[in-house]
């Protein structure tokens, strides 16, 4: 006979061993492909100074039109 505390209430979802194992492991497991992927990712380089004379040009034809761009 069972104890008076258990409660009696469905089983629930069972452990997924192999998923908890898996979670933190890197789907490429050579270095080189890893690398690949993340030069494939890089954003591409931005000619800063080039940027902030575009900028620069941008504010002053909006200081010179009165505010409005």
């Amino acid at each position: 006979m069972p104890a008076l505390t258990l409660e009696r209430k469905p089983k629930g979802r069972g452990a997924l061993v192999r998923k908890a194992q898996n979670r933190y492991k890197d789907t490429l497991r050579v270095p080189e492909e890893r690398q690949a992927r993340v030069d494939q990712a890089a954003s591409p380089s931005i000619d800063l100074q080039q940027a902030m004379q575009d900028a620069l040009g941008r504010a002053v034809a909006v200081v010179e039109s009165g505010g409005r761009a």
